[in-house]
């Protein structure tokens, strides 16, 4: 599952990276998204498969036209449940409903995905985490800023657009 979250972030135009003990390891492809997928993460008493972070930039310019980005961020948990450690008893479904409604009362959101499915199609759970993640951190961002962050991509694309199709010089 790590790996086709890995990849769906990637293809989402994201750059990935994992975290591990505290630390970050991945590739910076340039790009402005980003996400930060934590394997076995600790949440108050609870520890969960993946913990997903999804940043988002919001661009603007200081007084003196200096770029500034800001990011805003979304956290997620994702959970591989198999048949043998979940809802395998009433006690133990019990248990897992009041840990899924304590982690959303944190402010994440929880995505369950059983063994068969990851098996059938690991890369279209890991799609739908990771458009639930961008989705909600975009919905973050100031809708003013959103505004200009697409000001400013109409503007570089239209300079893209406009170089393109400049003319060819005629020689003498």
């Amino acid at each position: 599952m790590a790996y086709a979250l890995a990849c769906a972030g990637y293809y989402r135009g994201g750059s990935v990276f994992f975290g591990i003990q505290g630390r970050q390891y991945g590739i910076d492809s340039g790009v402005d998204n980003q996400f930060i997928i934590t394997p076995q993460a600790s949440i108050g008493e609870y520890r969960v498969d993946f913990l997903l972070e999804a940043k988002v930039p919001v661009y603007s310019w200081d007084e003196n036209h200096r770029e500034q980005v800001t990011y805003y961020s979304s956290s997620l948990v994702v959970e591989c449940d198999g048949h043998d450690f979940h809802e395998k008893t009433k006690q133990q479904a019990s248990k897992d409903k009041k840990r899924d409604r304590t982690l959303q009362s944190c402010g994440y959101q929880v995505f369950h995905f059983t063994g068969s499915e990851i098996w059938k199609d690991p890369f279209a759970c890991a799609a739908q985490v990771i458009g639930n993640a961008l989705h909600a951190a975009y919905a973050k961002r100031p809708k003013e800023a959103s505004e200009k962050t697409r000001a400013k991509e109409r503007e570089e694309a239209e300079n893209e657009k406009g170089s393109a199709e400049a003319p060819p010089k005629e020689s003498d």
